[in-house]
């Protein structure tokens, strides 16, 4: 059993943000690009102490889907 780490128990988002390359023209459209981010404030207190050599556990719910593994990894 691992001894010294931190349990952070909450939700994580995963915000999907579109940026365009050009302004937007209604009807037309905008080359861009996607990004995933995770996020959410758990997710973050518990990523964060990461960078320090903390050893961190998270307890949150997670799906099935493409999203829930990429909070997985």
């Amino acid at each position: 059993m691992e001894s010294g780490y931190v349990t952070v128990v909450g939700a994580v988002n995963v915000d999907i943000v579109r940026r365009p390359q050009k302004p937007l023209l209604m009807g037309d459209s905008t080359p861009g690009s996607v990004s995933i981010i995770l996020g959410g404030v758990s997710r973050n207190i518990a990523h964060n102490p990461r960078h320090l050599g903390v050893h961190v556990r998270m307890v949150t719910a997670l799906g099935g889907d493409v999203y829930a593994q990429k909070v997985r990894e």
